[in-house]
């Protein structure tokens, strides 16, 4: 045999220690908390939510959407930047993200869909230098790198930009259209997770380790992470007839309750046997009884027919009655003058503008703005863009992204006051 082929010392303690992870797999396959996958496996929460066939569907349609479009962020910092080296999913928690990433400062940047959320984790080294080359900055490595609002746009920026790309990645590897919402950078640091952190304080989190290569710098840790509806999402666009672990565990706990609640009623009732399938009939109705008068009821007129009356079976005087009689079907068109006014305007187009964010500047800055100048707008990062129509305010809303186009979800509708207020102004 020859040396290649054998085993090193580090490894043949691994065997004799049973540290290679093959305690975390489930007899039935399915993805535990703990990692299957070359993460850091601290997560614990969440066994069988996943089976393994599940998690080969999650990981080929994030693989095949993140690893080609990542080099979109090439346009921004001006170097390659690339993927590789990716790692089977793994479920976290809360607590095992918290130990992992506070240790030293990160970026948190939200990648958020109407189907659930997802977001990236990049340490602090690496968000830094792209923020520096975004914003024009010679990077140095500085380890002691300060963020700022502009900084943080600029990652933003970014992101937004790869977001685009992966929107329509998505739809192409699932058949499903996806709204992404503009992403947000956080930074991470201290003890615990900022409010605007949602997603990582949620359960049964999937992720997804690669190595992010950028220019000549080392490689570095580049975690994506997916909600439990996000991921259920996309594993349904591709299996639609699967069926994930905790559901399964539900509908055993449903069937439990009832076969107990079964066997509490023939507990209930000694002697007697009890049938669950058998349902109440319907009891047939009775014919009245002779003798019994009964209400007359008239029916409204007709054209051409004379009231009809039911009288009782006692006997009576009967009124006169005619044949129903429906009135003519006629095709004659619906004149203009009965539409309503609204009708009449519904292919009237208007000019709908939405706005970003408003500023002013001295005439001497104007003048002074060149190719990569920023403009700082009234407006912070996250909050509602107003929908315009005619120039006139009609709703507000946050961006979203449609393939590779800018849309805007509507949030909130001007309420009458303050429209006809705008309108009058």
């Amino acid at each position: 045999m020859s040396d290649e082929n054998m085993l090193s010392q580090d490894e043949i303690d691994a065997l004799l220690q049973g540290d290679l992870g093959l305690d975390d797999l489930e007899d039935d396959d399915n993805l535990g908390g703990s990692g299957a996958g070359g993460g850091s496996g601290s997560g614990d929460g969440g066994s069988g939510v996943y089976t393994a066939e599940q998690i080969r569907v999650l990981h080929e349609v994030v693989d095949s959407c993140f690893i080609p479009e990542i080099n979109v962020l090439s346009e921004y910092v001006q170097q390659e930047v690339a993927l590789s080296n990716s790692k089977t999913p793994e479920l976290v928690t809360e607590e095992s993200l918290k130990g992992e990433v506070l240790s030293t400062q990160h970026i948190f940047v939200t990648f958020d869909f109407e189907e659930g959320k997802s977001g990236i984790v990049l340490g602090g080294i690496p968000s830094a230098m792209i923020a520096a080359l975004m914003t024009g900055e010679e990077w140095d490595g500085d380890p002691d790198f300060e963020w700022d609002d502009l900084k943080l746009s600029a990652l933003q920026d970014c992101f937004n930009g790869l977001l685009g790309k992966l929107v329509p990645a998505l739809k192409t590897a699932t058949g499903k259209d996806f709204v992404g919402q503009q992403p947000q950078a956080i930074v991470l640091s201290g003890s615990d997770f900022p409010p605007e952190a949602t997603l990582l304080k949620q359960k049964n989190i999937a992720q997804i380790v690669y190595d992010l290569n950028v220019g000549e710098e080392p490689a570095s840790q580049f975690r994506f992470l997916v909600s439990e509806n996000l991921a259920k999402t996309i594993i349904l666009s591709k299996l639609p007839d699967t069926t994930f672990g905790s559901e399964e565990a539900e509908k055993t706990a449903t069937q439990q309750t009832d076969a107990s609640n079964v066997a509490t009623n023939n507990a209930s009732a000694p002697g007697q046997v009890v049938d669950p399938s058998n349902t109440a009939q319907p009891q047939p109705a009775q014919p009245a009884q002779p003798g019994v008068q009964q209400q007359a009821q008239m029916m409204p007129p007709q054209q051409g027919q004379m009231p009809v009356a039911q009288m009782s079976a006692s006997g009576g005087q009967q009124m006169p009655y005619a044949p129903w009689q429906f009135a003519p079907i006629t095709s004659a068109p619906m004149g203009q003058d009965q539409l309503s006014n609204m009708e009449l305007l519904r292919d009237v187009t208007l000019q709908i503008t939405v706005e970003l964010g408003r500023a002013r500047m001295p005439i001497g800055e104007i003048l002074e703005l060149v190719n990569g100048s920023i403009v700082e707008l009234n407006k912070q990062a996250g909050e509602a863009v107003e929908l315009y129509v005619q120039g006139k305010l009609i709703a507000r809303g946050e961006v979203v992204i449609i393939d590779e186009n800018f849309g805007i979800r509507i949030t909130s509708i001007v309420s009458p006051q303050e429209r006809l207020t705008t309108v009058r102004s």
